[in-house]
């Protein structure tokens, strides 16, 4: 016996102005049986105007040929994304290069214009979609009975790089699931059942209001959802949870899965968990504020210059009060716009090929005042990495009253 044909309707979005108690029946409804209001509505125009599914188109030799053409690509691309994301930062495109590739392979299925049904194993829809292809075209029906034996062989190629696909996406660390314009769970992968607390079978046929979750996470799977279906524009973003372990972060996308006439059949979803690199950079954004605040309200004039050219690229409130200038104009200036020709030529000739050898210094050196005064200071300079280049960091204390004792 063949598995059943849903309802696959032409979509279009339209308002409409419904009394409050229309609109109250349709979500007590939705409340009820754990749907949405969509679904809810979309059953009851479906049942009232006597809509039908459409009767499936004969499959050839030709349309097989190629649908195994390009999930054999889909499998072998997947593979490599896979492959690559367990190397590579989660932060770098890598989700969304996954919901690409399964989103074709997905669609790829939809040729045979069949949806899968509630009772499907557990991770193994995508290798169950093909077996379903093969038990429509064994039935007694006209177009099944024309099938020849290099389309069955078609077919059963079909269901080994189904079920490869289906173990790639049983093997990938975060979150993919698929559910219908219903709203019902289609597939998820282990990872995902993992993620939201339930075991994998209880997901598929059900949709995520019979599901206790965040409301950050029943904001992704079905408002975001929902908004897939009526606009048809993929959405992506980061959005944090909280578990008994702590609070979690996680970066989604959500692309919709389009059918052979255009309309929007299914959305996928895909979240990685991302809150180790969440917390790193909290950590580094408190580093580098700590930094800013030791650089800015030290009493000694700290300063950055470039090594290449000798300008000055950065340096703290302390350093431009006391050569008086703003900090604008201390940027613009080389560091040899600050000394005294003759403190130029000894850094030059003697502080600097020591500071290359041995990678620290201190000594004694002579600044000049915006004015054109002298001020003595002692610096303590150190060559490090800045950014992508190497740099002098120097703290200068002022020594005046040390020299007028001496």
């Amino acid at each position: 016996m063949s598995n059943p044909r849903y309802i696959d309707m032409a979509s279009k979005t339209i308002t409409f102005r419904l009394p409050a108690e229309v609109i109250e029946v349709i979500e007590s409804q939705a409340r009820a049986t754990g749907r949405n209001r969509t679904a809810i509505v979309i059953e009851a125009l479906a049942q009232t105007y006597g809509l039908h599914p459409p009767s499936p188109a004969p499959v050839t030799t030709e349309i097989l040929q190629q649908q195994l053409d390009d999930l054999q690509e889909q499998v072998t691309t997947l593979s490599q994304q896979l492959a690559e994301a367990n190397q590579k930062s989660v932060s770098n495109g890598n989700t969304a290069d996954l919901v690409q590739i399964l989103e074709q392979a997905i669609r790829s299925f939809q040729t045979f214009s069949i949806q899968p049904s509630e009772d499907l194993a557990a991770g193994n829809w995508l290798a169950q979609t093909a077996r379903t292809a093969t038990e429509a075209l064994s039935d007694d029906s006209s177009w099944g009975k024309q099938l020849v034996d290099e389309q069955l062989q078609l077919i059963a190629q079909l269901k080994q790089q189904a079920k490869a696909l289906d173990q790639i996406l049983a093997a990938s660390p975060g979150l993919t699931c698929v559910q219908d314009r219903m709203g019902r769970c289609t597939y998820i992968n282990p990872a995902g059942s993992r993620m939201l607390g339930y075991e994998q079978g209880y997901f598929l046929g059900r949709t995520f209001h019979e599901l206790t979750l965040s409301d950050e996470m029943m904001d992704l799977l079905v408002k975001k959802s929902e908004t897939i279906f009526t606009g048809g524009r993929p959405i992506s973003g980061e959005l944090a949870t909280s578990t008994p372990s702590g609070t979690k972060s996680y970066e989604y996308a959500l692309n919709p899965i389009h059918g052979v006439n255009g309309t929007i059949d299914a959305v996928i979803c895909t979240a990685r968990e991302i809150t180790e690199r969440k917390q790193a950079e909290i950590a580094l954004r408190e580093s580098e504020e700590k930094y800013r605040n030791l650089f800015e309200l030290a009493n000694d004039s700290i300063f950055i210059i470039d090594v290449s050219s000798g300008s000055i690229l950065n340096a703290n409130r302390n350093a431009a009060r006391r050569l008086g200038y703003t900090r604008r104009e201390l940027l613009q200036l080389m560091f040899t716009n600050i000394e005294t020709p003759e403190a130029t030529a000894s850094r030059e000739d003697k502080i600097v090929p020591e500071l290359q050898r041995t990678g620290n210094v201190i000594f004694e050196h002579i600044l000049r005042h915006k004015n054109g005064s002298e001020l003595p200071v002692e610096i303590s300079c150190r060559l490090i990495e800045y950014g992508d280049r190497l740099v002098f960091q120097s703290f200068a204390r002022d020594i005046t009253e040390r020299k007028q004792l001496e």
